[in-house]
């Protein structure tokens, strides 16, 4: 495929889709519509599956860009991408603070708020991104 003068590879191999493959991704738009409308209906949804089956693509290359275009009528999104690795909590918590503040202001700071998350769960984050935030989060 060529476009603008220049070769496109529509095969992504083993890495998952990104936004800007959604135009190669198919196969999995009922999928993409009925995460957004649980997203619409419940405002938490969660995306499990085993390593490897398509979560990242789906939500990449699916949700976001059907966010971005507009389906979900709710209010403007904030999105955090963050990769869990080895530090799965303290990267959720980092992520979700600088998507907060912009800026962690400290280590200490996030390594206060991963113990928090630790002991709270989901009820953690929900506190602190109900503080001031008049858009949505989308982890």
């Amino acid at each position: 495929m060529i476009q603008e003068g220049r070769r496109i590879n529509p095969f992504v191999g083993l890495r998952p889709f990104r936004r800007e493959d959604s135009g190669f991704f198919f196969g999995r738009s009922e999928q993409s519509k009925e995460l957004i409308t649980l997203l619409q209906q419940n405002r938490f949804v969660s995306v499990t599956g085993s390593s490897g089956s398509g979560k990242s693509s789906l939500i990449k290359a699916g949700v976001l860009p059907g966010l971005e275009a507009g389906f979900l009528k709710r209010g403007g999104w904030s999105i955090i991408t963050l990769t869990p690795g080895m530090s799965p909590f303290y990267n959720l918590s980092s992520s979700v603070l600088n998507a907060i503040s912009h800026k962690v202001q400290s280590t200490k700071e996030a390594v206060c708020f991963e113990e928090e998350i630790r002991i709270k769960g989901l009820n953690a984050i929900m506190k602190i991104i109900k503080t001031g935030r008049e858009d949505n989060l989308l982890i």
